[in-house]
């Protein structure tokens, strides 16, 4: 019995070392066919998975066991018993085959593990009979031997399932955090590099370059805590850190500590490169603090541009006297370019806040930049080497000409200033679609096709603290005396006023580069229309002056009583509209400002309309005619005069106005 016994447990000890080995399902059912097959004289052993008391495909066949064979015992009413059962061996008269001489007897071994049934184990093996019993069952200590490697194998495939199961879900973490946008880093309590994504390989390369191999102790400029939480940072860190370089980057940061009961204290860290949403952002602060300069400068331009009317218009009366001397006249005419001037200020800053008025009609770019720059190659000096390099043309826009030009000329002064011992002014012009222009500045760009103007220069370039107030009205780097800070401003404005987009890019002691997006046309160029001519003045019209400000308002009644025009005041909508239905007498023109208290110049016109009063109508306006405004000109008000304007401006349009009326 004892040498009996040994060899039982030398078998089950050769068993469990070889199961040992096997890291797989399919290597662990190898060893035990093989195994099983050589300690009994098995013809042939199958492995089946069990669901629900039936028997799956067999996963393993081991020797020769037709098939037709494994079909019907996969389907034989006696199964479910012998599944149930510990261990049991049973007789196959039913699936006796003479012709291979396949009978004898059925072992199925149940294999459990964690209480879980894995499968079952048949085999088929063919004992002498004895005594005529052909049902001989197996001696004692095989079934002891078998009974005990059951458990030994279900073990071993259990494990070789939970193995497997670990080496599927080691490559899917793999490969997501392979995948993943976020650098993933696992460091050790001295801050050693235990694991890390790709991603995070690179965002340690850019924060820590100068310890790739060593602990980390420092991400770009901030200190980490390891060893013992602090103030700055507490176990559970969130902050943001700016690598260093030529192209910096802009990481956020989450660090946080890792315990386990196998090893000392580690540290994930979680960093995600948010360098294109911080400019993204930056961008929107910059548009919007742009946008409330303007609304501000925008208000302060528009009354101010109302006394530098009432100033015009009484200086061109005062001129008109022939008792003036000489000397009179001539203190007028630096009055007059005093005038000149402070509206050419109040248009800087009204295309800076968007607000001046522009005409806008197509236009080919390539022919208005090639007009500039023959216009340049006098202005800017010999020292200035001009490039122009451009797809074909034409390149066509729906612009205001003359609010182009100026902003094309502004960019062009401002890249000689930054080249006082000469240099070279590039200008490229290029279509380009949406979808190629990569640049996270413009996330506002809407799709489809754009004219891309690039205009950069050799010069010394611009400090980085400048750029965020760059386009900023009244903001200067130039000396005091040298300019007004309004340039670069009005670019911004003109642009944005066109539906465009404006970036720059500068390198200290390279140069600065100012690229211009506009939405590509498709139209054909409309026909410029020559000026009306003058028409004078007929007396004895009756004018009806509907303008809030008082100077501006008896400024404009002065001017044409001195021309012979029967005038009536009124200071908004509400007023005009009593002083037409208390009137004996018809008006032949009404002047209305647009933006008046009580009721504006567009609700003022609709009460007309609703009225049948079809008295020509000339809005009088410091702002452009956007939204109502230019529904206005469509709907019968039959133009339009700009602030400031002069007397011989003022006169032109009334009589036109009036010219056209009567035709009519």
């Amino acid at each position: 019995i004892t040498e009996q016994r040994a060899r039982e447990m030398s078998t089950i000890a050769a068993i469990s070392a070889a199961l040992r080995t096997a890291t797989s399902r399919h290597e662990t059912l190898k060893i035990v066919m093989e195994s099983l097959q050589q300690l009994l004289p098995f013809r042939a052993l199958a492995f089946h998975t069990v669901q629900d008391g039936t028997l799956g495909i067999p996963e393993r066949v081991q020797g020769e066991w037709p098939a037709t064979t494994l079909e019907q015992l996969t389907h034989d009413p006696d199964m479910p018993r012998l599944l149930e059962a510990a261990f049991e061996s049973v007789t196959l008269p039913k699936f006796g085959d003479q012709a291979t001489h396949f009978e004898g007897h059925l072992l199925a071994l149940p294999l459990r593990a964690q209480g879980r049934l894995l499968g079952v184990i048949l085999g088929h093996y063919h004992l002498p009979v004895h005594n005529g019993n052909a049902n001989m069952p197996l001696s004692t200590p095989q079934t002891r031997l078998l009974t005990a490697l059951a458990d030994i194998i279900a073990g071993a495939i259990y494990r070789a399932e939970l193995y497997e199961e670990t080496i599927i879900m080691a490559r899917q973490m793999a490969e997501m955090t392979t995948s993943t946008p976020q650098g993933l880093v696992l460091l050790d309590d001295s801050g050693r590099i235990i694991l890390a994504n790709p991603a995070g390989q690179d965002a340690i390369a850019a924060l820590a370059p100068h310890a790739p191999n060593g602990p980390i102790t420092r991400l770009a400029e901030r200190t980490l805590h390891l060893a013992e939480p602090s103030i700055d940072q507490p176990e559970d860190a969130r902050f943001e850190v700016i690598s260093q370089g030529a192209e910096p980057r802009t990481f956020e940061v989450f660090l946080r500590p890792v315990d386990t009961e196998f090893a000392h204290q580690s540290w994930v860290l979680i960093l995600t490169d948010v360098t294109a949403e911080r400019i993204e952002q930056r961008h929107l602060q910059e548009q919007n603090r742009l946008a409330a300069v303007g609304q501000l400068a925008a208000g302060i331009a528009h009354d101010f541009n109302n006394s530098l009317g009432v100033i015009r218009l009484y200086t061109d009366l005062v001129q008109r006297h022939a008792d003036l001397s000489e000397r009179d006249r001539t203190r007028l005419q630096t009055v007059f370019k005093q005038i000149d001037h402070a509206t050419h200020l109040i248009h800087q800053i009204l295309d800076f806040s968007r607000r001046s008025i522009i005409q806008k009609r197509i236009v080919d770019l390539h022919r208005e930049v090639a007009e500039i720059l023959t216009m340049l190659e006098h202005t800017l000096g010999k020292n200035i080497d001009l490039v122009f390099e451009h797809d074909q043309p034409p390149l066509l826009v729906d612009a205001d000409k003359t609010r182009l030009q100026q902003a094309i000329f502004n960019l062009a002064v401002n890249a000689r200033d930054a080249m006082p011992n000469g240099g070279k002014l590039y200008f490229e012009l290029r279509q380009n679609s949406r979808s190629a222009i990569n640049d996270a500045r413009l996330t506002d760009m809407a799709p489809g096709q754009w004219v891309m103007l690039t205009i950069a220069d050799t010069g010394h370039g611009i400090e980085p603290q400048h750029l965020p107030q760059l386009f900023e009205p009244f903001f200067t780097t130039k000396p005091a005396g040298h300019g007004t800070g309004l340039g670069l401003a009005q670019v911004y404005g003109i642009v944005k006023q066109h539906d465009g987009h404006i970036t720059v890019d500068t390198q200290v002691g390279e140069g600065t580069v100012f690229t211009l997006y506009f939405p590509l046309q498709t139209e054909a160029e409309a026909l410029e229309t020559s000026p009306q001519p003058f028409i004078q003045a007929i007396s004895q019209q009756h004018i009806l002056i509907v303008e809030d400000d008082p100077a501006g308002r008896e400024a404009l009644r002065d001017t044409l009583q001195e021309f012979g025009y029967r005038v009536t005041t009124a200071e908004n909508g509400l007023d005009a509209l009593s002083q037409i239905h208390a009137s004996q007498s018809h008006f032949d023109l009404i002047l209305s400002d647009l933006v008046m208290p009580k009721m504006s110049g567009i609700q003022f016109f609709h009460q007309l309309r609703q009225r049948n009063l079809n008295i020509p109508t000339i809005v009088l306006t410091g702002y452009p005619l956007a939204d109502g405004g230019q529904e206005l000109l469509g709907a019968g008000v039959v133009d339009w005069l700009p602030k400031p304007f002069n007397a011989d401006t003022l006169l032109q349009k009334i009589e036109t106005a009036l010219a056209a009326h009567r035709q009519a």
